[in-house]
């Protein structure tokens, strides 16, 4: 679909929410990868935050969001980084 959009003149943009981006595939299935805008955001609120922006400017014909599943909220990020250790207790 990018290589699509691109021979049709068109601006494609990629946010790469898992962060598994293969260039070389990309190549081969003919996305030309200078052309192409990448994000790699960090949490799913960024993410969506970039598609809003590039949607509301009109900067690109065709975006791909990669993958929607992986699109993990902060808050949820946060909570899977805290380790429980044995004989402590919150507040």
């Amino acid at each position: 679909m990018i290589a699509s959009a691109q021979k049709s003149q068109g601006i494609a943009a990629f946010i790469d929410a898992e962060h598994a981006l293969d260039p070389s595939w990309a190549k081969k299935l003919g996305v030309n990868l200078e052309e192409l805008l990448v994000s790699q955001p960090t949490f799913g609120e960024e993410g969506l935050q970039i598609a809003e922006m590039l949607i509301k400017s009109n900067a690109v014909d065709f975006i791909v969001i990669d993958s929607v599943a992986a699109l993990v909220p902060k808050a949820n990020s946060m909570e899977k980084s805290v380790i429980p250790m044995s004989g402590c207790r919150r507040g």
